[in-house]
This record gives C-alpha cells, sequence and structure tokens, in this order.
C-alpha cells in the first residue's frame, strides 16, 4: 500500500544507514541499499521541496558495496571504472553493463569484450556481422539486436516486428530481459520488446525505478492506470526526472490519471518545463505542447 504524504513534517522518516559491512562481498550494504529502495511513499510535497535524498543514499551504499566486491553494484552505482575491470577479469554481466558508445572514437580504446555491440560504427552500417554474431553466441544483447537490424538494413531502435524477428532479435529479447531484472537499464530497452504483458511490465518498472525513460505504456494498456501514474510519481519524485514529470503532468491535464490533488499536473508540468528551459523562450513553448 502507498501513503500520500500531503505535508506533514514528518513526511520523510529517515532509516538509518549501515555504517559498515561485515558480511562477504558488501552483501549487508546490498541489504540495506535495496531496503531503502523498496521504501518509498508517495509525497506530494516531491519534487519541488527536493529534500528526499533517499536515492543518492541508495547509490552511496551500492558504490560501498561495490568496493567490498559486490560487481552488480558497480553498474548499479554507476562506478564504470569497476565495472571495466571486472569485465577485463571476466565476468561477463559487468562487460555487459558498460555503456553503448556515442563516438567513433570510443571505439578505438574500446578493447573489452562485446565492444562491437557498443560500436556506433556497427549500428551505422560498417560491415561487423562476423563479430556481431561470435559476441551474440557468446552472450551479449546489443550485439544480437545489432546484427539483427543490419541483415535487415533496418535503423536500431525501429520497433523489430517488421521483417519477422529471427533468431538473433528474439536471443536479444531473452538476454535483455535477465539483463534488466539484474539493473542493467540500457538492456532494458531490447527487453521492452517482449510479446508479454507481463514482462514488459515488470521491464517499465525497472526503467522507471532505475533508467531515465519512464513510460509505463504496458500498465496502461492493461489499464492499470493507478500502477502506471505511481511509477512515473516514483521517478518524478524521488529521481527529480523532469522527462517524467512532464510525461506525468500530461497525463493529469489529460485526465488520464487522477490528480492526488487539484493541480498537480499543472505545477509538475510548470517545474519540469523550467528545469528544462530556464527563463528561455522555449519556456513558455513547453507548457503550451503539453495541452496537445
Amino acid at each position: 500500500m502507498i501513503t500520500i504524504v500531503a505535508g506533514c513534517a514528518g513526511g520523510h522518516h529517515r532509516e538509518p544507514v549501515v555504517a559498515n559491512s561485515k558480511a562477504p562481498d558488501g552483501k549487508g550494504l546490498v541489504e540495506e541499499a535495496d531496503r531503502l529502495e523498496e521504501a518509498w511513499w508517495f509525497d506530494v510535497r516531491e519534487p519541488f521541496a527536493g529534500v528526499d535524498d533517499r536515492a543518492v543514499r541508495v547509490r552511496a551504499l551500492r558504490a560501498r558495496a561495490c568496493r567490498d566486491g559486490h560487481r552488480p553494484s558497480c553498474w548499479r552505482a554507476g562506478r564504470l571504472e569497476e565495472v571495466r575491470a571486472n569485465c577485463a577479469a571476466g565476468h561477463l554481466l559487468s562487460c555487459r553493463a558498460i555503456p553503448r558508445h556515442e563516438r567513433p572514437e570510443q571505439q578505438t580504446q574500446d578493447d573489452l569484450p562485446g565492444r562491437f555491440g557498443r560500436s556506433i560504427l556497427c549500428r551505422a552500417g560498417v560491415d561487423c556481422e562476423e563479430h556481431l554474431w561470435a559476441e551474440c553466441r557468446a552472450g551479449f544483447p546489443w550485439s544480437c539486436s545489432n546484427l539483427y537490424y543490419l541483415r535487415h538494413g533496418l535503423s536500431v531502435g525501429n520497433n523489430p516486428d517488421e521483417p519477422a524477428r529471427d533468431a538473433a532479435m528474439e536471443r536479444a529479447i531473452a538476454l535483455g530481459r535477465d539483463g534488466c531484472a539484474a539493473g542493467i537499464v540500457h538492456e532494458c530497452e531490447l527487453a521492452r520488446f517482449s510479446d508479454r504483458l507481463a514482462e514488459r511490465q515488470a521491464v517499465e518498472r525497472t526503467m522507471c525505478r532505475l533508467g531515465d525513460l519512464c513510460s509505463p505504456h504496458a500498465w496502461i494498456e492493461d489499464g492499470r492506470t493507478i500502477e502506471a501514474r505511481d511509477l512515473l510519481e516514483r521517478a518524478c519524485q524521488e529521481r527529480r526526472d523532469d522527462f517524467a514529470c512532464s510525461v506525468l503532468a500530461k497525463h493529469y491535464l489529460k485526465g488520464r490519471f487522477p490528480e492526488p490533488e487539484p493541480g498537480r499536473g499543472r505545477r509538475l508540468l510548470e517545474w519540469a518545463c523550467r528545469r528544462r528551459h530556464g527563463d528561455s523562450a522555449f519556456y513558455e513553448d513547453c507548457l503550451e505542447r503539453a495541452y496537445w
């Protein structure tokens, strides 16, 4: 059950943070981080108040667990140096957790397993098919996905329905589902193409809690608008994600979600537009576009 906090001073209960972990591989720190992550409550003062620091505390706990040897905590905390080191030591999921390349020169600097699946050049059509297939077989889902798009001459990111999905794309989705469950957020982007509604909902829950693109379409498709609203509210409140806040505001303003208090949609929209555009001329345009 989710409690809506209307503004009382006790709305932000502070849980004690573990001082140190005596368990091997940072287990105690991971358990504390998981507990704090689960202990979210609906607080209509956020994101405006900006006093809920739970996400920061969770990230700090995971960073300490990473230093204690818990490898999944490294990518959950954004500790890329440790992620790369764990990959170089042979940990497959750490290799998969390395972000995809955004610039061509990154490929020449990357000598770790899975680099062709991360490569922007391979995504742009450079002939990488042999390398991508080898990485796909080794368990790299983006390599499988890129292989599919390369074979069919499609732009990466199109919904893989036409032409029909092949074995490479099906493998990408299956591997991406497992990676998403392990907190590798960019692999959630592949898992969201699952044909199973429950799997898409699980993926969207992870993306809303950990990622930057909270879009709970599968929950709305299932008629579960309150759950969809709460996923967006959590991303908006806890991580102050202006994308999630603006999407949420539009749903409120168009009557798709019930507002927890009058005027919340407009307040969220103004906050998100101001955060994104400041006092520039785009601010008013941002407000106007929400009503289209």
